[in-house]
């Protein structure tokens, strides 16, 4: 599947709130031609994707936080799975409104 129609499932995810594509941020360090050539050798260029789930929904793998980020929109869409519903105080007094 490509990267527009990932992004676009994701987005529709019940859970999700919403998704940053942070590839390129890299400030000013965009202009040294060092980073350039990284960028161009690795594909590496910048701070991946990041999903912010919605009140109430957690990443599962142990470390409680209420986003997911990874590298690539594939990972992201795959880590989608260890998102289960939180219990959290916080999630918990959301959801009891």
């Amino acid at each position: 599947m490509n990267e527009s129609k990932l992004i676009a499932k994701i987005k529709r995810d019940r859970r999700v709130e919403s998704i940053s594509d942070e590839r390129d941020y890299r400030g000013s360090q965009l202009n040294d031609p060092a980073v350039k050539e990284y960028i161009e050798r690795t594909g590496d260029n910048g701070d991946g994707f990041w999903i912010y789930l919605k009140p109430g929904w957690v990443d599962n793998t142990g470390t409680g936080a209420h986003m997911v980020h990874e590298s690539s929109i594939e990972q992201a869409f795959k880590y989608l799975q260890w998102v289960d519903k939180c219990k959290c105080s916080e999630c918990q007094h959301i959801n009891s409104k």
